[in-house]
């Protein structure tokens, strides 16, 4: 597996060998008092298993009833460490096989190292709140920052906006298409600049796709199609700052005599739907797989917390730490102009990625 993919495994030693997680601000940095972990829980191919912290031990069981196996917290602590230095001394892009991680999976009964890639929550754990004297089961994503950057809204077909295209002719497109003026993002640059050509939204590809955006926000399509731009055009990739150009901008007329950030407030609830559950392919109904938030392994290996108790830190770090990224024109259909009925369209497509 990738270091992203053995990065779960390594939360999963991890939490059970500390017993707590520290929630995180905005910059990655602990804030407030720890959360304690109870139990964690793994679904498996012979049935769910609960992994529950009792003292320095953790007793393994198989549907909730039949117990497996207890092992001592420093053990698991050791496999974190040492799984956590394979991760980091493993070059970018190359697989990691952790022979001595699978191997202890196994003698824990455990066959079925990865999550489900179905739902956004890659770990339930169960958590004591202190306050409330009450244990909740949570769902969290995690994220890693011990490879490459991962995606936070995945491309494909379905992710595609159209735009049509004013103050453009026949010759210019087929020029852009041949590729006269340079890569595709030039190329938006130059038509925008020297040719004096404008993108409006017109339309999202897929249905399901546009309806979630509208179930969140009905001017959510079109704020998010004039980002888009601000990436593709005008060479604001990172979020925070296409935002911050569509704001001055104002394309939608949002009354400015008062300070109200009509921009930013829905840009971070999409941010945080599509982090917690929301898929473009699929129709949405405003459930969260992740109902606890998110976990963050740091590059030293230290772990953090957004909690959805605390989802103004989350919606901030996520729009300061994403940016629009451009994947493969050919394998997604996108980046060519057409013409149909004597007007020019062009299909871009949306994809987020974390900075770090």
């Amino acid at each position: 597996m990738n270091k992203g993919e053995w990065s779960e495994l390594y939360v999963f030693f991890k939490l059970l060998s500390e017993g707590k997680l520290y929630p995180a601000d905005k910059h990655l940095r602990r804030t407030g008092d720890s959360y304690t972990i109870s139990k964690v829980f793994k679904d498996d191919h012979d049935g769910p298993l609960d992994f529950v912290v009792n003292g320095e031990s953790v007793d393994v069981y198989r549907n909730q009833t039949e117990w497996l196996h207890r092992v001592p917290r420093e053990e698991l602590c050791g496999q974190a460490d040492r799984l956590l230095n394979e991760i980091s001394n493993t070059a970018p892009g190359e697989r990691i096989v952790a022979e001595e991680a699978v191997e202890y999976m196994g003698d824990l009964s455990v066959e079925n190292l990865k999550s489900s890639s179905r739902n956004k929550a890659d770990i339930r754990v169960q958590i004591h709140d202190a306050v409330t004297g009450n244990d909740k089961l949570l769902g969290f994503s995690i994220k890693s920052q011990l490879g490459s950057p991962s995606t936070l809204f995945n491309p494909g077909r379905t992710t595609n906006l159209t735009y049509r295209i004013e103050n453009i002719d026949e010759e210019s497109m087929h020029q852009f298409n041949r590729g006269d003026f340079g890569q595709l993002r030039k190329s938006l640059n130059y038509l925008a600049g020297e040719k004096g050509a404008k993108f409006n939204y017109f339309d999202i590809s897929h249905g399901h796709l546009r309806n979630n955006l509208m179930i969140i926000d009905s001017s959510l399509p079109e704020i998010i199609a004039q980002m888009l731009l601000e990436h593709y055009v005008h060479h604001n990739s990172r979020l925070n700052e296409a935002l911050d150009e569509v704001s001055r901008k104002n394309p939608l007329n949002y009354p400015t005599e008062t300070d109200h950030a009509f921009y930013e407030y829905k840009v971070k609830r999409f941010l945080s739907e599509i982090a917690l559950g929301m898929v473009p392919s699929k129709i949405w109904h405003g459930i969260e797989d992740a109902t606890g938030g998110y976990i963050i392994v740091k590059d030293s290996g230290e772990l953090v917390s957004f909690h959805l108790y605390n989802r103004k830190f989350f919606e901030e770090y996520l729009l300061d730490n994403t940016k629009f990224d451009t994947p493969s024109r050919n394998r997604y259909g996108f980046g060519q102009i057409y013409k149909e009925n004597n007007d020019y369209f062009i299909k871009l497509n949306l994809q987020i990625r974390f900075i770090h």
